[in-house]
This record gives C-alpha cells, structure tokens and sequence, in this order.
C-alpha cells in the first residue's frame, strides 16, 4: 500500500508513525513543512507553516517534537496551538530530536558540538528543561532510539569508520553508561524498535532492512545475529532524516521509497585534468 500520492521531494520525508498506528506524521519539501496524515480517513492536517522536520510523537500521541523555527519545538498533534519552544537553538538545523521517553518525562536528540561533530543529549521536560549529554566523542553518533520499556538506547556511530548500530543502557540522570554491544556487522543506520520491544531493525550499508532479536538479562541484554528483511530504495538511506518506522503490530513497514529509476546520465571523471590545460 501507499500513503497519500507520489511525489517530487529533495529529501527524505521523515515519516513517522503515531503511537495507536492511525497516523503518521511527515515532512513534506519543499517547503519543509511538517503534516500529520490520517491512514484511515486518508486526509492530513498542516501543523507548521514555516520550517520543520524530524517528528516525533509523545508516548500518548498528543503533541509532535521537532526541529523547528528556534530550535526544538513541541505542539499539539492536532495542529491546534501555539508552539512552544523546549530547546532554544540559533540553528533550527543544529538540534534533530529523536525519541520521547516512555513517561513523557525526556527527548532525547541530536546536536552538533562546537568542537565534536553529531553527539547525542536528552533534554528534561520537567522543571528549567534541563540539557542532559548522553554521548559525545569525537565521532559522528546519530539516530538515537529507545525501547519501549524506556530502558535501553539503540544509535549509530562511526567510530569504527564506517557507521554501524550499538545498544547500551539509557541514563537519563546523566551518569555515562558503562557497558554497551554492537549490533550491526556490514554496517547500519536508522534504528527502529518494535513496539513490544523484542526486535530491533536497521538499515545496512546496501540499503537491506535488517532485524535482530533482543533480550534484556538483567543489567545487561542478549541479541542474534542480524539477518536480512529485504531490500529498500530510499532516498535518504544514509542521511540524517528517518526514513521508515514500523506498525503498532509489527507487521507493516513504512517506508519512503524511490519510485522509477533515474533519468539522469552516468557522471563522467576526468582524472589529471590540468595536465590538459597545457596542450
């Protein structure tokens, strides 16, 4: 199946999909305006006028976080309302939220550091909103994701050269973790949990949805080895956006997908060029 009409975007479409899996909240570009779509009823409702992206929905799917005009932003689902800024930033561009926490009470982002490159933060909700740094090294970490339980935080880094999954305890109370697992072998990007929290799903290096099967053992958790899905087409599969979720039930995949093949020509090298200058 589809949702809505195909269409000539520039980037990825950010779609996310609500708690109850009856709507999905998408960016649309140009012009970078966020839209939350109703599957059954098939109509969408606008909720920013000017500049967003990177939804995401409250544990109770009231209210939408994302980056926005003044940094990170929350407002009601409905489109109803005033925004509210929760993150001031010069830079919409510069905070990426990610994920809300299970009791509502933390979302958790991305932010580029002054002297870091993508580090990952959590913000209170609660009392001065307070700013929490989760992770942050000298290496890109994005796409952070948690569990369900609101226990464990799946994200990509490329530590190790090339950008693959971890695992690793969430500490909300800023104490760093100290024991983390990789979970990707040939690469990955874009974390996404099922609902239930038993499986874990990436996209690998070659654009394959892969799916892992995840126990939690104590202070500690267990996982197989990844295994392909299947094969997508995105258009942004190795960007910063989040280009697909999966249903309440776990049994659908939205994904934004490539239609068609490009009409554009092959690009051509010239290797050496200013030798040629000289003839």
């Amino acid at each position: 199946g589809t949702v809505e009409a195909a269409a000539k975007v520039a980037a990825g479409m950010d779609p996310r999909i609500s708690p109850d899996g009856k709507r999905v909240a998408i960016k649309r570009n140009p012009p970078n305006t966020l839209w939350v779509v109703d599957l059954e009823q098939g109509n969408s409702v606008r909720i920013t006028t000017d500049f967003g992206q990177m939804p995401v929905w409250s544990p109770d799917g009231s209210r939408l976080a994302y980056s926005g005009v003044g940094g990170l932003v929350t407002k009601a689902s409905s489109g109803l309302g005033e925004a509210e800024i929760v993150l001031p930033s010069a830079q919409a561009q510069a905070t990426f939220p990610a994920a809300w926490s299970p009791d509502g009470k933390y979302i958790v982002y991305t932010k580029r550091g002054v002297k870091s490159r993508l580090d990952l933060y959590a913000v209170s909700l609660d009392g001065e909103k307070k700013e929490i740094p989760l992770l942050n090294s000298a290496f890109d970490e994005r796409s952070p994701a948690l569990s369900p339980d609101g226990k464990w935080l799946a994200y990509d880094a490329d530590d190790t050269g090339d950008s693959e999954i971890y695992v690793q305890p969430f500490s909300p109370n800023g104490n760093a973790a100290t024991d983390r697992k990789r979970i990707s072998t040939t690469g990955g990007r874009m974390a996404v949990w099922s609902r239930d929290g038993s499986e874990l799903f990436f996209i690998a290096t070659d654009g394959q949805l892969m799916s892992t099967s995840f126990k939690p053992n104590g202070g500690s958790f267990e996982f197989t080895p990844p295994k392909a899905l299947f094969k997508t087409r995105m258009l942004a599969a190795f960007g910063s956006v989040h280009e697909f979720d999966i249903s309440p039930d776990g049994q659908r995949f939205l994904i934004g997908t490539l239609i068609g093949e490009t009409k554009a020509p092959p690009p051509t090298v010239i290797l050496n060029w200013p030798a040629l200058l000289k003839k």
